[in-house]
């Protein structure tokens, strides 16, 4: 420590050189990045329900569907329908777009096919007559529902953004998966441009008001901000993409990568400064800032044996981000702190007299004895739209379209019949969508046998399903070709069902399979990503404490003094569990991932006291780590807090569980380690 603080002081200027070179080798990289919205970048192509759905868009030539609620004043009228018509022409000649279903286009009269080229009093009725027979709610009391179906290989993005131009103007509400999806890009550029620098400024208001002076909370926190900027220019460079949870990567670099500054400089203020006082700080933290930096980066690379690409890009620049901060802060705070006055703080014992009283121990003993009951109300819940708070426009138009017409999620199964369009698989089929319907199971479902039933009853005034369904399924082919292949090719038939974000899609996957019917749909490729995920967090979980264990004993060359150390974290992660259990915070792939992450970083209080304790002894080393610890803790719950405002659920749950974590192991660290570590001196 005394060679690299005398190197830094004689030729800061090298140091200045690295860092120089460091940021624009960020600057370019950040130029290559665009935003990937697309949900798909979780999972990655590692999902079997995935393959069963792009299996069944090649098959049916369709992708996605999105939903568009239109809203006007007054009674449906020829006047409306016109004026709809001409927006589903508009909406079809949209790249990407391979029907608009709406206002149809053809009515039968009789056994004839009538094109619909405008709506006027002469066809009127016939046109809601139709409208009528749809298996989805298509108009009601100032709404009309449009149904935009995609390509199968169709751009999403450049899509939705053709679709959004020609509905300028159009008083509607959008829904389906497609949407919400794409919605993440501006929340995104959010985070961006809003979030991270309300956190930094929050961060270094904190750590000013610990330090003594703006100035030294501002060259504690600025190794971390280069080093999110080097993060970001990575991923520019590697992979070009930034997701909904990488983009949480420079904030995690921000957060956690300032605590090395914050203890740096901490301690350097007091010294009496200039190149000693880098070399005294370094000989008291310098070890355990590198200890502390590995043992956060491993919280992060246990995530890279997760089985989604999303977190693994997480866990993977997150680490790499943090240890661009150890060595940003190792570079700069050496290279420029010697030469720049500061102003002295006097070490504090207020902190370590409040945690040596006996009563402390009896708080932890009741925290984690109230909070342990939690753990048993823990449930696993992910979906499309709870990336979404409830007051988002998001989540506002799906719940409005899902009331009036239904249109929730969709999802499909499809299936193969020896002699489909029989009255036996018909009756078979519409048995099982009407009892779908009735126990709540999904919203609506709807096949290409509800469709015949309808034009049935309406050819030959009968009710129930057609005799002559193949005639009838002619006429419909005449009619409106690309709608009935999108339910029907040959033998086989796709059923189409819109659930809600809390439906049972076990149990529906069970009846449809009891039905010989393949299920398949993005709430399924997310439901099976969090069933993977959550049990592989455990394992997580162990290999995390593993590393962290491993490295404790390594440093202290103890293996009573490292089994001690991980005993305030094991209980953090019990009122973590137990916390987001009373809470109603779900298991998923966004909130499991703390658990690793509160390892990673919240030994490293325990690091930095144990570092202290063997140099110095229990009184010396709670009076020592007490001030910057606590520092650390509020200023990283304190930074994170601006997340409770983000419009995405999982960063408010984040943040709240990042409150409790960081407050819980710091006083744990402090309150039970120096009672039950040995006191040597």
């Amino acid at each position: 420590m005394k060679k690299y603080s005398q190197i830094a002081a004689k030729k800061p200027q090298i140091f200045l050189l690295i860092i120089l070179l460091m940021n624009l080798f960020a600057l370019f990289g950040i130029l290559r990045l665009h935003i990937n919205t697309d949900v798909e970048a979780l999972w990655g192509g590692e999902s079997k329900y995935e393959a069963i759905l792009k299996k069944m868009e090649e098959e049916f030539s369709s992708g996605d569907q999105i939903g568009v609620l239109v809203k006007f004043e007054g009674e449906i009228s020829p006047k409306v329908l016109n004026e709809l018509l001409a927006l589903q022409k508009r909406l079809e000649g949209v790249e990407g777009v391979l029907k608009v279903i709406g206002v149809p286009e053809s009515v039968f009269k009789g056994f004839r096919v009538v094109k619909i080229s405008k709506v006027d009093e002469s066809n009127f009725e016939d046109v809601l007559s139709m409208l009528r027979s749809s298996p989805i709610k298509r108009f009601g009391d100032g709404f009309f529902f449009l149904t935009v179906v995609l390509k199968k290989d169709a751009n999403i993005p450049e899509t939705l953004k053709a679709l959004k131009m020609e509905l300028k103007g159009v008083d509607c509400s959008l829904s389906g998966n497609a949407f919400i999806e794409q919605e993440i890009f501006g929340y995104v550029l959010m985070i961006i441009f809003t979030f991270i620098p309300i956190i930094v400024l929050v961060m270094i208001s904190v750590f000013a008001v610990k330090l003594g002076s703006f100035k030294s909370a501002l060259f504690s926190l600025a190794p971390a901000g280069m080093a999110a900027a080097w993060s970001l220019g990575l991923m520019g460079w590697v992979s070009k993409d930034l997701s909904i949870l990488t983009v949480l990567v420079p904030i995690f670099v921000i957060v956690f990568g300032s605590a090395d500054g914050l203890h740096f400089m901490s301690h350097y203020l007091e010294t009496e400064g200039g190149p000693k006082g880098v070399e005294k700080t370094l000989k008291i933290v310098g070890i355990a800032m590198i200890m502390t930096t590995l043992t956060t980066m491993a919280g992060f690379l246990s995530f890279v044996f997760l089985p989604a690409v999303g977190l693994r890009q997480l866990g993977f620049y997150s680490a790499i981000g943090l240890g661009f901060a150890a060595i940003s802060t190792w570079l700069f705070l050496p290279a420029i702190v010697p030469f720049r006055s500061f102003k002295k703080i006097a070490s504090s014992e207020r902190s370590s007299l409040l945690f040596s009283k006996k009563y402390w121990v009896w708080v932890v003993v009741l925290i984690v004895a109230a909070m342990a009951p939690g753990i048993f109300m823990l449930k696993k819940h992910f979906s499309v739209i709870s990336f979404y708070r409830s007051w988002t426009a998001v989540r506002k138009s799906f719940e409005e379209v899902k009331e009036k017409t239904g249109f929730a999620l969709p999802v499909f199964a499809v299936g193969e019949m020896k002699d489909p369009l029989s009255q036996e698989s018909a009756e078979r089929i519409l048995s099982l969508e009407r009892n779908l319907e009735s126990s709540g199971a999904v919203e609506y479902a709807f096949s290409i046998y509800d469709l015949l039933e309808k034009m049935g009853e309406k050819l030959y005034g009968q009710k129930g399903y057609p005799k002559a369904a193949k005639l009838v399924y002619l006429l419909l082919r005449r009619a409106d070709p690309s709608s009935v292949d999108m339910l029907m090719k040959g033998r086989s038939f796709r059923m189409m069902m819109s659930v809600d974000e809390d439906a049972d899609l076990e149990s529906l996957e069970r009846t449809l399979k009891g039905e010989h019917l393949t299920v398949s749909g993005v709430p399924y490729i997310l439901r099976e990503l969090n069933e993977r995920i959550v049990p592989a967090q455990v394992e997580s979980i162990i290999l995390a404490m593993a590393i962290v264990f491993s490295m404790l004993l390594l440093m202290t060359r103890s293996f009573r003094t490292s089994l001690v150390s991980i005993v305030p974290i094991s209980l953090t992660l019990i009122v973590l569990f137990g916390f987001m259990g009373y809470a109603h915070i779900p298991l998923n792939i966004t909130t499991t991932i703390m658990a690793a992450i509160t390892i990673g970083v919240g030994i490293d209080y325990a690091i930095h006291y144990t570092a202290l304790h063997r140099e110095f002894g229990r009184q010396e080393a709670l009076r020592g780590v007490s001030t910057p610890i606590l520092a650390n803790a509020f200023g990283l719950a304190i930074g994170y807090t601006p997340m409770f405002f983000s419009p995405l659920q999982i960063h408010l749950y984040l943040a709240m569980i990042m409150w409790v974590t960081m407050v819980s192991s710091a006083t744990f660290s402090l309150v039970l380690l120096p009672r039950l570590l040995r006191d040597n001196r």
